[in-house]
């Protein structure tokens, strides 16, 4: 069980779990097991129906900009916590679900890039 968080104890995280319980050795029919070693990555997606337009401004990849439109380095930011890539009009709740999974991918991919790039930088030094 998930001795942190308890989740898996009750009935209805039972239900909802999906295709984890099927999974055979796993000790929490709930949760996916995760690599002994990172780098690791998330995205909580959860249902919703609202948007919104403030935030820090992005590139696309994901990457916050500074207030001359420069990436910031090592900082990301994906979905309802940045700008909107909507720009002012509000399409719909649910709408920012699809670019919240794109921009999330595209950062996670970057963020790999950058974290490799600084890696060979310190082994040239």
């Amino acid at each position: 069980m998930d001795e942190d968080f308890g989740r898996g104890e009750r009935p209805v995280q039972l239900l909802f779990n999906g295709d984890v319980a099927e999974q055979p050795g796993a000790t929490n029919p709930t949760m996916w097991p995760i690599a002994d070693h990172g780098p690791y990555y998330a995205a909580l997606v959860t249902g919703g129906t609202l948007d919104t337009k403030g935030g820090p401004k992005t590139d696309t990849e994901g990457w916050v900009l500074d207030d001359l439109d420069a990436p910031i380095p090592g900082l990301y930011g994906v979905g309802n916590c940045v700008a909107s890539v909507s720009g002012p009009p509000y399409w719909v709740g649910g709408a920012t679900l699809g670019p919240i999974i794109a921009f999330a991918y595209r950062a996670a991919r970057a963020s790999d890039r950058e974290a490799a790039r600084a890696l060979a930088d310190a082994v040239r030094l």
